[in-house]
């Protein structure tokens, strides 16, 4: 039996599995933030997609039943940033679920639902910029907010805050650039309950790195990444999702570009005559909620 329906339809209500979620101001890899910061109040923004089968299955404690709780998904995030004084940037990103289906472990029944995400404003304080010996250091800082009821929406039971101390550096390899940065931190949120298992607060970690490959003016790159998180209060191999990307950019410059430094793919410019595109794929390496089976994923950034 099929029900469409809302997120709640899963029985996984008051939970955000969601890890793909990129910045507001699409700085660094895909979720791995960077120190970078978008030219003074000028705006940025950008559509990120993406799709796959999540490999988490739950049993059920009365009848040991297997349930994979949701074998499809399909989302994008809306994404606008903008900045003031080249040290401060604050953005938007609005996540929309299109479909996901999969199967009720309450009920048993399958499902089709659609919903939004839970609202997110991202803001950045960047600490210190490169140096020959020290890497560009930035603050981040993330608050959701619930767009609708918990039966109505996939994301937290209420507000959660994630916070983050962000690295990175650029190094001259082969004749280009070999750019490698990282993020730890912590993510607060109201504790949900899935069968034997509490999700709460969080320590957050992403490493990821990019090569600027030396052809056509190094406006294409391959790049990577590695994110998770790790309860505070469960430690169990079931609640750690972690998650390996790998991708491609291509960057289109036009004639008033100006690259800002060595180390950025997306150089500044004072007209929407620069923009990047990315694709990629990702897979889950642990069975927890929110790590993929595998991610197909892509988007596009504008600078204005």
């Amino acid at each position: 039996m099929c029900s469409k329906g809302y997120a709640g339809d899963t029985g996984l209500m008051g939970f955000d599995r969601q890890l793909f979620k990129p910045a507001a101001d699409q700085s660094g890899i895909y979720n791995v933030v960077g120190t970078e910061i978008p030219p003074n109040l000028k705006v940025r923004a950008g559509f990120a997609t993406n799709l796959g089968s999540d490999s988490n299955t739950v049993v059920v404690p009365a009848t040991g039943r297997q349930v994979e709780v949701l074998d499809f998904f399909w989302g994008g995030d809306f994404l606008v940033a903008s900045s003031y004084w080249d040290h401060f940037s604050f953005g938007l990103g609005l996540p929309v679920l299109f479909v996901q289906s999969g199967t009720n472990f309450n009920t048993l029944q399958s499902f089709t639902a659609s919903s939004l995400g839970d609202l997110r404003l991202d803001l950045k304080y960047r600490l210190a910029k490169e140096s020959k010996k020290f890497p560009a250091l930035a603050l981040f800082s993330r608050f959701s907010f619930p767009t609708g009821s918990q039966a109505k929406f996939t994301g937290e039971r209420g507000v959660s805050w994630d916070y983050r101390l962000v690295g990175d550096k650029a190094f001259d390899v082969l004749g280009s650039t070999f750019y490698v940065l990282g993020n730890v931190g912590f993510k607060l949120r109201k504790t949900v309950r899935i069968l034997s298992s509490e999700f709460g607060d969080a320590f957050t970690f992403g490493v990821g790195a990019r090569y600027q490959l030396p052809w056509q003016q190094k406006s294409w790159a391959v790049e990577t990444e590695l994110v998770g998180e790790k309860l505070f209060t469960d430690t169990k191999q079931s609640t750690v999702p972690l998650e390996w990307r790998l991708g491609v950019r291509k960057t289109v410059l036009g004639s008033k570009s100006k690259v800002h430094s060595s180390r950025d793919l997306e150089p500044r410019t004072s007209n929407l005559e620069r923009c990047s595109y990315y694709f990629g794929v990702g897979k889950g390496l642990t069975s927890a909620i929110g790590s993929p089976a595998f991610r197909v994923f892509g988007g596009f950034t504008w600078q204005f």
